[in-house]
């Protein structure tokens, strides 16, 4: 169950009210050993404004296979995950991908397909239909430090040539700082974004009363984050109509039950320009239950 808020496309810079629910289930059918298939179904509904809409669907359904203990290989529609906070990218690709795990420290994927959310005219001028991508990403961690560098080439006409690296250093066993960049320099300008913050805690659905909060500001310019963002709600998507945004976000995560957690969004102080609009401050609440 979510309570957020958007900025209205009739009236840019407003923020609406929605209140939705949504299920997930997910799939696993292990095929042999090395191969299994997962697939995730999910339905959505609008409890605000239209009772008796809803869409059903398969999210994500892909098959994995394992060669030898180091190397792994996706392919269908499944979960990717760049940076170390999801800013620029936490959603659905479709395509094919193998992974190489050396041990915790280095991780090596290289993959191609066409971004879930990418492909739905909102950045039209570098993006065009069924546009494809070509990407790559290191990835490790050791003790209280991870990293991450990513790399992602568009194919034909599509206007994206990204390069990005992320960083996450744990000052204490509770208390991290984390963050992103990532610049186009296939578009206009050479766009950029980036993201920093401090986070406390640490939530676990199992544990009740566990927690985790944070702070982040975000900075972007237009068409260096394309959407498919990890927030459910993000002053990002000003960007469909300003030059560049900056903000503050705030988030925090609590077990209050087992299985049972509230989520809570905040971005203010929204700050845009290259458009005459003046854009809200941005919220959502969820309650969300694991089975």
């Amino acid at each position: 169950m979510k309570w957020d808020q958007s900025y209205d496309s009739d009236k840019l810079g407003h923020a609406d009210d929605n209140f939705n629910g949504r299920m997930r289930i997910n799939a696993h059918a292990q095929v042999n050993d090395s191969t299994y298939v997962d697939g995730l179904l999910r339905s959505d509904m609008d409890f605000k404004d239209d009772d008796t809409a809803s869409t059903t669907k398969m999210q994500r359904l892909y098959v994995h296979h394992d060669f030898g203990s180091h190397v792994g290989v996706n392919v269908g529609k499944y979960a990717e995950f760049f940076g170390q906070t999801g800013m620029f990218f936490d959603s659905d690709l479709q395509g094919a991908e193998a992974t190489y795990t050396a041990n915790d420290a280095f991780s090596l994927t290289a993959g191609y397909g066409r971004f879930n959310d990418w492909d739905n005219g909102d950045y039209a001028d570098v993006v065009k239909d069924n546009s494809e991508f070509g990407y790559a990403q290191i990835n490790g961690a050791a003790g209280r430090f991870a990293y991450s560098l990513d790399y992602i080439k568009g194919n034909g006409n599509a206007q994206v040539n990204t390069w990005g690296a992320g960083l996450t250093i744990g000052l204490t066993d509770k208390l991290d700082v984390f963050g992103d960049y990532f610049k186009n320099t296939d578009a206009d300008g050479d766009p950029d974004v980036w993201t920093a913050g401090l986070g406390y805690g640490h939530q676990d659905d199992a544990r009740v009363g566990s927690f985790r909060v944070s702070v982040a500001r975000v900075d972007a310019e237009k068409n260096a984050i394309l959407g498919g963002y990890t927030y459910d709600v993000s002053a990002l998507d000003a960007l469909k109509d300003a030059k560049s945004v900056k903000f503050w976000n705030a988030a925090a995560d609590v077990t209050v039950a087992k299985n049972v957690r509230l989520h809570g969004e905040y971005d203010w102080n929204v700050d845009t320009k290259g458009t005459t609009n003046d854009y809200d401050d941005l919220a959502t609440v969820s309650l969300n239950y694991v089975f």
